[in-house]
């Protein structure tokens, strides 16, 4: 593993060795010490931070593309997508696509990039609206981001998926249009 420069320029901690902290003390929770409402309470907060580590890996990411198209504009994508692939541990296609995530989050989608900052919504979640609205117009994206942002504390990765398409079976499609009967039971 490489080592980590623990001072930035300004000679406190650097923002990596901040993380790497928090990343530590979290090995350290007794969670058997903790009473099942704390228990939930933590899994509750741990999912509101990986939400908020996510929102700062898409800024990080965006800032170095940025950075990068200022200096050699050619191939940039590939290059920062292949890097950001090694530090996620991800496949280079998977990190070019998370370097076309970021640029929307960043770029493109405000509410959603607040509500994943604050960890109201799950990655997952933001990766679905982005997915979904990828074919749009950066005008069209943005009223998108505007109509929904009172709904994101609310969506899940499912409901960000969108409604279903002709691809999708046909008890999906029944769900989403309010079709849906159960299977069996009274008055089946």
């Amino acid at each position: 593993m490489a080592a980590i420069a623990v001072q930035d320029r300004r000679g406190g901690p650097t923002p990596a060795a901040v993380v790497a902290g928090v990343r530590a003390s979290l090995a350290t929770v007794d969670v058997e010490a903790l009473s099942d409402h704390e228990r939930v309470a933590l899994v509750a907060e741990l999912e509101r931070l990986k939400g908020a580590a996510a929102a700062c890996q898409a800024r990080a990411t965006d800032a170095l593309r940025v950075s990068r198209e200022a200096v050699t504009p050619q191939d940039v994508a590939r290059s920062v997508g292949s890097e950001v692939a090694l530090a996620r541990h991800e496949s280079p296609s998977t990190g070019d696509r998370f370097v076309g995530l970021s640029r929307a989050l960043v770029r493109e989608m405000p509410c959603l990039m607040a509500a994943l900052t604050d960890g109201a919504v799950s990655e997952r979640a933001a990766v679905e609206v982005v997915r979904e609205t990828a074919t749009l117009t950066r005008e069209h994206r943005a009223e998108v981001d505007r109509r929904i942002a009172d709904a994101l504390p609310r969506l899940s990765a499912r409901m960000a998926g969108g409604p279903p398409h002709a691809s999708r079976p046909s008890s999906t499609r029944r769900r989403w249009s309010g079709g849906w009967r159960p299977r069996c039971g009274a008055g089946g």
